[in-house]
């Protein structure tokens, strides 16, 4: 009898899973959790039922260190262990399996909730342009590029424009989140909800040649504390490159400031009054590159699973 009603409950469920369970894609940023399926949403004791994790890459950057733990009723055994995936490119899609078996002790009437947490390592890229003039530049403000690639953070800028020669310019990079899930830090032990770890913010900033024969820059960061390694400006850490043409710089997580489900950092910089040895106002584009690491987390809930009576 129990082949009979098992049968019966299988067949229904059959029919309308084929017709509910293939949702369009939903639009996100960066990895996105398509969906979270139960082959069974009624089982009997001593049966198995299969969960199935469906990703996608929704944004521009690979997907790296992905992995997936799940979080299920003690009483449930089986493959049930944390999973892994190989790195996924933009548009790439794969899936993870988990297989449960039902305890013959199960209640009737029990509804297990199993809850996915999907992570990955991704970054987001950015760029800014910066109108540096000298104090008698008096010209029409060029059109200035911005952009920040997609995914669970954007990248943006805040500079004036002009920067104006002979003074000092702040400039402000804002991480803003906005894909749900979470940022975590780069283990295993997640903090379900922490927003504020972002691995490393890195920017690249030009200094530009005031003349080539001077070796002059135009752009100068001031060292703030000489007892550190490194250049400090604020919130940044920065260092030459090997040819003294740009300052790499490094906002550590602790540097950065949560304000309103936003990160920010910030630094200074001092722009030369006029070009050595050369007469006349001036007026350049420099664009300064941001990149941002993190790991971001998903959660997903399958549909429930009621445990029949026999």
């Amino acid at each position: 009898m129990r082949d009979v009603k098992k049968l019966f409950v299988l067949t229904a469920m059959f029919v309308v899973l084929g017709c509910v369970q293939k949702p369009p894609t939903p639009m996100g940023f960066g990895l996105v959790i398509q969906n979270f399926t139960t082959d069974f949403t009624q089982v009997y004791p001593g049966d198995r039922f299969t969960l199935t994790l469906t990703v996608v890459n929704q944004g521009e950057k690979t997907a790296e260190k992905i992995f997936a733990k799940l979080q299920y009723p003690s009483t449930l055994t089986g493959d049930l262990g944390q999973k892994t995936l190989a790195n996924l490119e933009p548009g790439d899609e794969d899936y993870i399996e988990w297989s449960a078996n039902v305890p013959e002790t199960a209640t009737p009437g029990e509804i297990y909730r199993p809850l996915a947490t999907l992570c990955y390592k991704y970054e987001t890229e950015g760029y800014n342009d910066m109108f540096l003039a000298d104090r008698r530049w008096s010209g029409t403000l060029p059109t200035l590029e911005t952009r920040s690639t997609s995914g669970p953070i954007r990248i943006s800028f805040d500079v004036s424009s002009p920067i104006r020669g002979d003074r000092i310019a702040s400039l402000k990079v804002t991480l803003a989140f906005l894909a749900d899930g979470f940022i975590a830090n780069e283990t295993t032990n997640l903090q379900v909800g922490t927003k504020d770890y972002v691995k490393s913010l890195k920017l690249t900033i030009p200094r530009v040649y005031q003349d080539p024969t001077s070796k002059k820059w135009l752009i100068t960061i001031d060292d703030e504390d000489d007892t550190k390694s490194g250049i400090q400006s604020v919130d940044f850490t920065c260092t030459e490159s090997s040819d003294y043409s740009t300052y790499e710089c490094t906002a550590e997580p602790n540097s950065l400031r949560l304000i309103n489900n936003e990160l920010t950092a910030r630094l200074y910089l001092n722009v030369s009054s006029t070009r050595v040895g050369l007469t006349g106002s001036y007026e350049y584009i420099a664009r300064v590159y941001a990149t941002a690491e993190y790991q971001h987390c998903l959660q997903a809930e399958s549909a429930p699973i009621l445990v029949l009576r026999e």
